[in-house]
């Protein structure tokens, strides 16, 4: 299997946006949780609802400037589906790290966010954006 339409120029525009983004949702979730005293997980996604709407709008408007397949309206109803997963995929590994292991949520959620990103990049540049397709 390889992906179709994908150029590493988009994996590393697609990288820098995350990394900003990402750093933003660090802020978020350390401001939560030492600030405001929010319970982990709920500090984490508070951070990453943020981090989900800047992405979509960076990509849309760089990383993938003038060759999406889909509408604004679409494309960000799919950013949310694969946020979604994404979402499920890091509040159950952070709790595993946190609540079983007893990591600190803050090193808990940067381990985990390479895992986050490799299936980001995948669901977003198929699905959302409609820009890979994958073939034999």
């Amino acid at each position: 299997m390889k992906l179709v339409g994908f150029s590493s120029l988009q994996g590393l525009k697609y990288a820098l946006t995350s990394a900003a983004t990402f750093s933003l949702n660090l802020l978020i979730v350390w401001f939560c949780g030492n600030i405001l005293d929010i319970f982990y997980l709920a500090a984490v996604t508070i951070g990453f609802t943020a981090e989900t709407t800047f992405l979509y709008v960076l990509n849309r408007a760089w990383t993938f400037r003038g060759v999406t397949g889909t509408t604004v309206g679409v494309g960000y109803a799919r950013a949310w589906l694969v946020a979604l997963s994404t979402l499920a995929l890091i509040l159950g590994v952070e709790w595993l790290l946190v609540g079983i292991l007893g990591m600190h949520y803050l090193l808990a959620r940067v381990l985990v966010a390479p895992i986050a990103y490799a299936w980001s990049l995948f669901w977003d540049g198929t699905f959302t954006f409609g820009v890979f397709r994958v073939t034999r």
